[in-house]
């Protein structure tokens, strides 16, 4: 498995998220699908996803909504016996009576369960976001909550959580979360492509920012929760094993934010993206429209149409990091990454090498 020195004290905390009871991918789809059918989109998110030229019909479709708190979607069971679900073509899922086991309810993050054993929703009230994966399964969901929450320091995104039981805390930070099976956060994907951008796989930073991108650009998409997809290296793994086409053939694009190149905690997990990338696609590149700064420039959901594909530049990950003030590139951490990790990996092309 890819490593860096940076990445290795990842592994402990992994260890310990993949211990404890889960659910499986397969059931989190099921639950997270029976939430979103039984919410709806309201003004406030409809006005956001409107700024953000997003169809709505298209974002109703997909499974967009508005989370509002203390809704009741389910209700405990008296079997200790796991639920039985099924789904139907438009996503209708059939749950009897909406009633899920103590289990299911305790290990699905976004949800609480009362004292007269109703599982309502919990956290942030604000923009649904679904996360699917490779496979189309919404394996967890992501909340922007709204204004009056921003206002307060709350951060944009964040992946919906809960204390889902009266159990003790240790069990709380245990179960509440959406980590997986490998005791990382789940990684989304958006198949959007074109035939003309078939062979490309695009990485852009964020759930919704992704989405965007990929309806913009007519592209497949893999979208982080933040730019760190190397902490997800394992769920990036199997998501490319699991992709249908020869990985080795297609061609990856990553989509830095502006500035990412003036700020060396976000781009060293793009460098590590970029040189994991390599050791399995045809090629790799940085995509950049001259977004040198936050100030002046634009991420890839805000980029002019006229200009998408007109005045893009691909550039390899030299050439990227030449753009980087030099008291960044000559710090020892980017000389760490370039000498050391890069060149095992590329030996034999000494012009990556700072």
């Amino acid at each position: 498995m890819f490593e860096t020195e940076r990445t290795k004290n990842f592994i402990e905390r992994k260890k310990k998220r993949k211990e404890g009871d889960k659910l499986t991918n397969h059931e989190k789809h099921l639950l997270n699908q029976a939430i979103i059918n039984q919410l709806e989109l309201e003004d406030e998110e409809i006005n956001e996803l409107k700024n953000r030229k997003i169809n709505i019909d298209q974002a109703k479709q997909f499974g967009f909504r508005s989370f509002l708190l203390n809704k009741q979607v389910f209700t405990i069971s008296s079997s200790t016996t796991n639920t039985t679900f099924s789904q139907t073509n438009n996503n209708e899922i059939n749950i009897k009576n909406f009633e899920i086991t103590e289990r299911q309810a305790s290990l699905l993050p976004g949800v609480t369960i009362t004292n007269d054993k109703k599982v309502v929703t919990t956290g942030k009230e604000g923009l649904l976001i679904p996360v699917k994966s490779e496979l189309g399964e919404i394996v967890a969901l992501q909340i922007r909550p709204r204004r009056k929450y921003q206002m307060k320091g709350v951060s944009k995104y964040v992946l919906t959580s809960s204390n889902s039981s009266s159990s003790s805390k240790k069990k709380k930070q245990e179960t509440n979360f959406h980590y997986n099976e490998f005791g990382e956060t789940p990684l989304c994907y958006h198949p959007f492509s074109s035939k003309e951008n078939e062979n490309i796989i695009g990485f852009c930073e964020g759930i919704l920012k992704s989405y965007i991108a990929a309806n913009r650009l007519k592209m497949n998409i893999i979208g982080g929760n933040g730019c760190d997809f190397i902490i997800s290296i394992e769920t990036l793994d199997q998501m490319l094993r699991n992709m249908k086409d020869d990985i080795s053939l297609k061609i990856a694009y990553i989509f830095p934010d502006s500035g990412t190149h003036c700020n060396e905690q976000v781009l060293v997990p793009f460098i590590e993206l970029y040189m994991f990338l390599e050791t399995r696609f045809k090629e790799v590149w940085f995509v950049y429209y001259g977004q040198y700064t936050k100030e002046k420039g634009m991420d890839i959901d805000e980029v002019p149409e006229e200009v998408l594909n007109e005045e893009k530049q691909l550039l390899n990950l030299y050439d990227y990091c030449e753009l980087t003030p030099n008291f960044i590139r000559e710090k020892n951490m980017l000389g760490f990454y370039f000498k050391e990790e890069h060149n095992k990996r590329k030996s034999n092309k000494e012009e990556f090498l700072l």
